[in-house]
Order: structure tokens, then C-alpha cells, then sequence
């Protein structure tokens, strides 16, 4: 990393244990409140728990509400999914992620990106049980083997992708926005995949 960054370097890790102490020295304004005020022990300790959940709930919001609108996604194909077109849900959900992530990328408000957080969850929640239904469906012969390549190019997605938007960020002097902002190129892909195998007179099975 190139020295002009030592000073941000150096300032956010004063900022990290600034933050810590102010966190742990919450506990000693407790214990003067226990003294003053006469504040049970066991209440001070839950006021300790509940700051710190707190705080671990607001660093893992976007993570947990892709989660969690992933899941519904999965949740409702699992339920609704004979009833469905699984082409078309997929190009939607395709074009809905390109969309979270124009959302993520380019809005100036931190809230609007946790939004688009939660988008492209419920919209990536179809892509890996419907590529398995897709493969499935079109190679009926494929058994095992194929099941182990799709799980390679699965492990090979995982590492490719964040790669590729690390790599784009690092370009562009380390904004992680617009590596993200690379990452739109996947669902594109999947687009056209999806188009293609549609032409195909191979893809007329059921689900």
C-alpha cells in the first residue's frame, strides 16, 4: 500500500481503540451508577449485554438482511416452484440483482445501499437451486459428475467473484463501490446463459 494511506491507517486504528475504550468504560459508569444510585449488579450486567448486542446487530445489519431475504427466496420457489416458470423467475431475479447493485454502487445514502443489501439477497436467493434444476432437467444423465462440477464452478464463482471486484477497486484507488459496481457483469451472464439454453430444444423437461 502506498504511504499516503499510513495516516488513515493510522487514524482509523486510533479511532478502534478509542471506540474500545469508550465501550469498556461504559461498564465503570455502571458501577458508579451501582454505588450511587443503588443499581443492582445483575441489572448493570444486563445493560453491558444489551449494548453490546447493540453494536453487533448495527455491524452485521447488511449481511444479515441479505440472509434473510435469501432465504425467503428459497423459501417461496420451495413452496410455490411447480407452479412457476423458472426462466422467467430467474431472468427477473437477475435483473433485480443488477439493480441492487446499481443501488448499492451509486447511491450517495447509506441507507439506500442496506436496501439494495436486502434486494440482492431475495434476488440471489433462485440462482444456485435454479441452476441445479436447469442442469438437472437438461442433463438427465449427468449423476454425480455433474453435481461435483457444478459444485467446482460454485467454489470458483465464490473466489472469482470477489476477486474480480477487489481487483476493480484496487484499480480505482481503492472504491469498493465500483468494484461492486464490476460485479454487475455476473447476473448479466446469467441472463444470457439462461437465453441461450432457452433456444435450445434440449431445455423441454419438467420440473
Amino acid at each position: 500500500m502506498k504511504n499516503k494511506y499510513q495516516g488513515t491507517i493510522y487514524a482509523c486504528f486510533v479511532g478502534y481503540i478509542v471506540q474500545a475504550i469508550v465501550n469498556n468504560f461504559a461498564p465503570l459508569l455502571f458501577m458508579t451508577f451501582e454505588k450511587s444510585y443503588g443499581i443492582l449488579l445483575s441489572q448493570i450486567t444486563l445493560l453491558i449485554t444489551i449494548n453490546f448486542c447493540i453494536q453487533l446487530i448495527g455491524d452485521l445489519t447488511g449481511p444479515m438482511t441479505f440472509a434473510i431475504m435469501m432465504g425467503i427466496a428459497r423459501a417461496f420457489y420451495g413452496k410455490l416452484g411447480d407452479k412457476i416458470d423458472l426462466d422467467k423467475f430467474m431472468r427477473a431475479s437477475c435483473l433485480l440483482c443488477v439493480m441492487s447493485y446499481l443501488c448499492i454502487s451509486l447511491a450517495p445514502i447509506p441507507v439506500i445501499s442496506l436496501i439494495g443489501c436486502a434486494i440482492c439477497g431475495l434476488s440471489v436467493g433462485i440462482m444456485w437451486p435454479g441452476t441445479f434444476s436447469k442442469a438437472a432437467g437438461t442433463l438427465r444423465s449427468g449423476g454425480t459428475a455433474m453435481f461435483a462440477l457444478l459444485a467446482l464452478a460454485g467454489d470458483l464463482g465464490c473466489s472469482g467473484g470477489p476477486t474480480l471486484v477487489g481487483f476493480v477497486s484496487g484499480i480505482a484507488t481503492d472504491d469498493l463501490k465500483k468494484g461492486i459496481l464490476a460485479g454487475i457483469v455476473f447476473p448479466i451472464i446469467l441472463i444470457l446463459a439462461n437465453l441461450i439454453l432457452c433456444r435450445d430444444g434440449r431445455n423441454k423437461y419438467d420440473y
